[in-house]
């Protein structure tokens, strides 16, 4: 189950600079964050033609309750039959359909990031067992072309599709070559993380604040996994020129400039910055490891919103 602070859409990528043990969640719920803008959307659109149509068979969507609304908290949870979600607007749902960034959605109406919704939807037995057979990442685009219908039945929902040049980084090798530490096959963790039910992990991320800067650390991680936090810290893509793909052991320390990303910090529910005494994101990946963030631009898939309405009830 994902679960996050209700903040502002242009503050949820930002939760991940916060404490918290589980912030990778956010990028793997449906496999639908990528470091590259639109990869999700292409590979939707080359399966469409050989993949079946599978759709929810019972779908209840009411507005959050009053106490709820206000509330720090929501949830977005996949279950074998079916999905819930609970205190969540309907940009945080097409993020998820769509596998785009908040930053990829324009035009949209002035509820679609205010108004709170509780979803439930549930499944044929016959469909669960279909998507079950399916490979693993065609489950994947399986349910998330299933949320976009619930989402064009229930909220009106109406899109177009539009290239644009977005803002971007390319992560390349530094001059003097990387610093990363490659993990290797029968690597153990007995000191690694703790799992929920308190054991040691064999692997994992994990993300801390203290008054110095923020910390990162992974262990065991692909290098593609890495380059998505990156793209979710900096929010923008994060295209890899690195030619890297093991998986590493990562420590990183660094503070957030919120002046180098796309968009101002304009969220106040968040704790005070730490004291800019750790260096700036860009410059520790490229201190520590051995790695360089270059602007530029990018080819990015925006979602142009053509209609949307607040469903009448279930």
């Amino acid at each position: 189950m994902l679960r996050l602070r209700a903040l502002s859409g242009s503050s949820r990528r930002r939760l991940l600079s916060v404490v918290s043990s589980a912030g990778i969640a956010t990028m793997v719920f449906f496999g639908m964050l990528n470091p590259t803008v639109g990869r999700s959307q292409s590979q939707m659109q080359s399966t469409s033609t050989i993949m079946p149509e599978y759709n929810y068979d019972v779908v209840s969507v009411k507005p959050s309750k009053p106490g709820n609304r206000d509330s720090m908290s929501m949830s977005m949870t996949p279950t074998p039959d079916g999905f819930a979600a609970t205190n969540v607007t309907l940009q945080m749902l097409i993020t998820l359909a769509y596998g785009v960034d908040d930053d990829q959605i324009t035009h949209a109406p002035n509820w679609l990031d205010t108004d709170r919704f509780d979803v439930g939807a549930k499944m044929d037995g016959s469909v669960m067992d279909q998507l079950q057979k399916l490979a693993k990442d065609d489950q994947k685009l399986a349910r998330q072309r299933m949320l976009q219908a619930l989402l064009a039945d229930r909220f009106k929902l109406t899109i177009h599709r539009e290239t644009k040049a977005l803002p971007a980084y390319s992560l390349v090798i530094a001059k003097n070559g990387p610093k990363l530490k490659e993990a290797k096959p029968g690597d153990t963790y007995p000191n690694g993380f703790v799992t929920p039910a308190g054991r040691g992990g064999a692997g994992g991320i994990m993300q801390s604040a203290s008054a110095t800067g923020y910390k990162f650390v992974a262990q065991g991680i692909p290098f593609s996994t890495f380059v998505t936090w990156l793209s979710v810290q900096l929010r923008r893509p994060v295209l890899d020129k690195t030619g890297l793909t093991g998986n590493y052991d990562v420590t990183l320390n660094y503070s957030l400039d919120f002046s180098q990303l796309r968009a101002p910090s304009d969220d106040t529910s968040l704790p005070p910055a730490p004291d800019a005494t750790s260096p700036s994101l860009l410059t520790a990946v490229q201190e520590q490891l051995g790695l360089k963030l270059e602007s530029g631009k990018g080819g990015g898939e925006t979602i142009v919103i053509d209609h949307a309405e607040k469903p009448s009830g279930n």
